[in-house]
C-alpha cells in the first residue's frame, strides 16, 4: 500500500510539474525568425530560421514506376524567401503578420496563437494561383536542427524509428509488393513508403509537431543539411500545431485529443479474420474464393468473424454473415 501511494504521489508531482511549465513565442521581424521558448531554458525549443520560402510549379506529373513513384517537376519560377515581418494585428493570444521578401513583395500572412502548452501557426500565400492538376504552390519551412534532436513517428513506417537523417514523404502506396524490391536495391530511396502516413513527429526534447494538411508533403529530417529540418507542403497553405510538454506521453495524448479518438469497435472486430485472395494455382478468383474460404470454416467449425476479400468481389445475395 505504501509503495502504491508513493508511486501515485510521484505521478501527481510529475503531472503537476508539467502543467506548471510555461511556454512563450518570440518573433524577430528583420530578418524573420520565429522561436518557441520554454521558461528557464537558455536555448529555444523550436526555431524557424533561414527563411520560409515559396515556389510555383506548372505541369508537374507523378508516374508510378514500381517500386517507385517518379515525380517530374515541370516548370517552376524562382524561389521567394520571407525576409521580414510586419505586424498587422495583435491580441492577448493571437498575433498576425505579413511576411515580405527582400524586394518588399508580400508573400504570406503569418499568424500564431499560443494557449498553455499548445501553439498553432498558419502560413497562407497572399494571392495564390488557382490550384488544379497543372498548377500548385509549395511552401517550405526551415527549422534549426541540433545533433540531439530526435524525430519519431510519421505514421506507420518500415524504415527506422528515429527519422533523423532521412527524407520522409507523406504519400500512401502499396507496401507489400514494393518494399522488398526497394530493399533489394540497397538504396534508402523509397524505404519510407507506407500504407498509413501521418505528418506528425515527436521530438524527445519536449514537443510534437503536426502538419495539418492532406496535401503531399516532404520532411527532410536533417539529411540534406545536418543543421536543418526542412518541411515542404505542396499547397498554398501551411498550417501546423506544436504540442509542448516535458512528457512524451502528454504530447501524444494532446495530439490524440486534437485529432480525435475512436469508439470501441463491436465484438466481431476482435474475432478471427480470414483473407480471400486470387488463387494463382487454380486460377480461382472473386466469388469462388470467398465461398471456398467461408465453406472451409463452416465445415470445420473454425470461428470466423470476417473475410477480407482482397479482390473486392462479393455476392451479398448468396452468402449472409453468421449470427454473432
Amino acid at each position: 500500500m505504501k509503495l502504491n501511494l508513493t508511486l501515485f504521489c510521484l505521478f501527481c508531482s510529475a503531472f503537476a510539474f508539467s502543467q506548471n511549465v510555461k511556454y512563450s513565442a518570440k518573433l524577430t521581424e528583420k530578418p524573420f525568425r520565429f522561436e518557441v521558448i520554454k521558461e528557464g531554458e537558455a536555448k529555444p525549443l523550436f526555431v524557424i530560421d533561414n527563411g520560409v520560402s515559396l515556389q510555383h510549379f506548372t505541369n508537374s506529373t507523378i508516374k508510378d514506376r514500381p517500386p517507385y513513384s517518379v515525380w517530374t517537376e515541370g516548370k517552376f519560377d524562382r524561389k521567394k524567401t520571407a525576409y521580414r515581418a510586419v505586424e498587422i494585428k495583435k491580441t492577448d493570444s493571437l498575433h498576425l503578420f505579413v511576411l515580405l521578401n527582400d524586394k518588399n513583395d508580400s508573400l504570406f500572412r503569418f499568424q500564431y496563437q499560443i494557449k498553455g502548452n499548445r501553439l498553432d501557426f498558419k502560413l497562407a500565400e497572399i494571392n495564390p494561383p488557382v490550384e488544379d492538376d497543372k498548377h500548385h504552390s509549395r511552401i517550405t519551412v526551415n527549422v534549426i536542427s541540433q545533433p540531439d534532436d530526435s524525430y519519431l513517428g510519421m505514421g506507420m513506417r518500415f524504415n527506422q524509428v528515429n527519422q533523423r537523417g532521412t527524407i520522409v514523404t507523406n504519400w500512401c502506396k502499396e507496401v507489400g509488393v514494393s518494399l522488398p524490391k526497394v530493399s533489394r536495391n540497397g538504396s534508402p530511396e523509397g524505404q519510407d513508403i507506407t500504407y498509413y502516413t501521418v505528418p506528425f513527429f515527436l521530438n524527445l526534447k519536449g514537443y510534437g509537431f503536426l502538419l495539418n494538411s492532406f496535401h503531399f508533403s516532404e520532411f527532410d529530417f536533417a539529411k540534406t543539411n545536418p543543421e536543418a529540418l526542412k518541411i515542404t507542403n505542396y499547397s498554398h497553405r501551411f498550417d501546423a500545431t506544436i504540442f509542448l510538454s516535458e512528457s512524451p506521453l502528454e504530447v501524444i495524448g494532446n495530439f490524440q485529443k486534437s485529432t480525435g479518438t475512436y469508439k470501441k469497435p463491436k465484438p466481431w472486430v476482435f474475432g478471427v479474420w480470414a483473407a480471400a485472395v486470387n488463387d494463382w494455382q487454380s486460377k480461382e478468383s472473386g466469388q469462388l474464393v470467398n465461398e471456398k474460404v467461408l465453406k472451409t470454416h463452416r465445415e470445420n467449425n473454425i470461428p470466423l468473424s470476417a473475410i477480407m476479400a482482397e479482390d473486392w468481389n462479393w455476392n451479398k445475395d448468396i452468402l449472409h454473415p453468421m449470427d454473432a
